[in-house]
């Protein structure tokens, strides 16, 4: 075990069982290790980091950026903010690139429709108060290409346009950018015909 695991991963989960200590691991094969073949309990720093949050311990801004960080090193099934997506495309340069192509996995098909439209909504907001003029139909089109990735993109256009109407109905000039890039997106991938929108 110690070839494939590490000796210090062996003697942490060593040293949990004799002292009866909970396990700290951000690992999941090490997790499941140590409850099926030692039978000690462990947890995910993210775990901690949302006990700090909930508890008043750290603020929005620093929990956002934690988040971000942890998704940017390929954590898996962590639940992302808007604001998380912003610092990650912000560490990014404002680009398509990693770490905020990493963190739009987040977004993928194993997470809820409804969840996945309103951190799109919020994240859209967001990065429009941002005020790029290079990059942001860019951005905006990589999100809309990870949230129909293994959904009906028709369905999922029309939901995010609803959504869209909704959070900004009083913000005509946001409203009407946002449709329209959607719009547009539809209509390029060909989910859209010209008389639906």
């Amino acid at each position: 075990m110690d070839d494939v695991m590490g000796k210090v991963t062996i003697d942490s989960i060593l040293l949990a069982k004799e002292h009866n200590y909970l396990l700290l691991s951000d690992e999941t094969i090490v997790r499941s290790v140590a409850a099926n073949d030692y039978d000690v309990s462990s947890i995910s720093s993210y775990i901690l980091w949302d006990y700090f949050y909930i508890s008043g311990c750290i603020d929005d801004n620093l929990f956002c950026e934690v988040a971000a960080a942890l998704v940017c090193r390929n954590y898996k099934s962590l639940p992302i903010s808007a604001q998380s997506l912003l610092i990650t495309l912000k560490w990014s340069d404002y680009k398509n690139q990693v770490p905020f192509t990493n963190a739009l996995n987040s977004l993928d098909e194993s997470c809820a429709e409804d969840s996945v439209i309103q951190v799109s909504a919020i994240f859209f907001h967001l990065l429009i108060m941002e005020d790029l003029k290079e990059n942001q139909d860019i951005i905006i089109h990589s999100v809309l290409d990870r949230i129909i990735q293994g959904r009906n993109a028709h369905q999922i256009l029309t939901k995010a346009a609803i959504a869209f109407c909704l959070r900004y109905g009083q913000n005509e000039i946001q409203k009407k950018l946002l449709l329209q890039i959607i719009v547009d997106y539809g209509l390029k991938i060909g989910v859209f015909k010209n008389r639906e929108h």
